[in-house]
């Protein structure tokens, strides 16, 4: 039996303006080393994610004119103000695995302590980027980290935060190993938890 639990918090009166998706796998292939990911390519691949998400906004504010013409707006049930940009990212056991394969290291996302610590250090790195980077338009001018979903085009990864499907440790290691990221995603964050059938219930 597998129980999913999703959960976004976005502005109230507000939401979601744009969803960009930065795929950690395809980050971790470019990164020659653990250090390397952290201080060269993670942060280039998040201000590049910024750079779209600030172009996206600029044609929804300044050239779409959807707020302007939205009865919704007009109405006052929602404000353009309250909208904010989603920081999406999937594929972080994968990059984990990777970064640990790379490094010589036969740990794995959600089986042994080194890569688990290895997710919560990209998490922190994510959410501190995200926090302390500005955007044109968003919510007190920032957006928001999301651990996405994934789409049925996503091959070879897994989504935002969890555990591969099929390779999921018993369900308390589960909860413990994703717990620690929900902190970080406060634009939403999934986990789908596979329990064995209790045929006596």
């Amino acid at each position: 039996m597998a129980s999913s639990v999703v959960i976004n918090s976005l502005p109230l009166g507000g939401g979601g303006s744009t969803l960009v998706r930065l795929n950690l796998k395809a980050v971790a292939e470019r990164s020659t080393s653990v250090d390397d990911f952290f201080s060269r390519t993670l942060p280039h691949y998040c201000r590049q994610q910024i750079a779209i998400i600030n172009s996206r906004c600029e044609f929804l504010y300044e050239k779409s004119h959807f707020f302007e013409n939205s009865f919704l707006v007009q109405e006052g049930l929602i404000d353009p103000e309250r909208f904010a940009p989603m920081f999406g990212m999937y594929g972080l056991a994968e990059a984990v695995n990777l970064l640990c394969e790379n490094a010589g290291l036969t740990a794995r996302y959600g089986k042994n302590d080194t890569a688990n610590e290895l997710g919560y250090r990209i998490s922190t790195q994510l959410a501190d980027f995200v926090e302390n980077t500005p955007v044109k338009y968003g919510w007190k001018q920032r957006a928001l980290l999301h651990a996405q979903s994934g789409i049925s085009s996503d091959i070879g990864t897994t989504p935002g935060a969890r555990l591969p499907y099929g390779d999921e440790p018993d369900p308390i290691t589960h909860l413990q190993t994703v717990a620690p990221h929900h902190a970080f995603y406060h634009a939403g964050i999934s986990d789908i938890l596979t329990l064995d059938e209790n045929h006596q219930a």
